[in-house]
């Protein structure tokens, strides 16, 4: 049983990867505006270098 619910979860989440890339990427309806997305692509930055010292 755990098993089957497992792979619900992984084919919920692959059929949406796209959507989640759209938001992450600030892609169509996720788009802000020049100066919000650049101020989230900063924030992404700061964080990444963060993670990666």
């Amino acid at each position: 049983m755990t098993d089957n619910i497992l792979q619900q979860q992984i084919e919920y989440y692959r059929a949406r990867a796209n959507e989640y890339d759209e938001w992450f990427y600030r892609k169509g309806r996720y788009d802000r505006s020049p100066e919000i997305n650049k101020r989230w692509f900063n924030e992404i930055a700061v964080i990444k270098d963060t993670l990666y010292q």
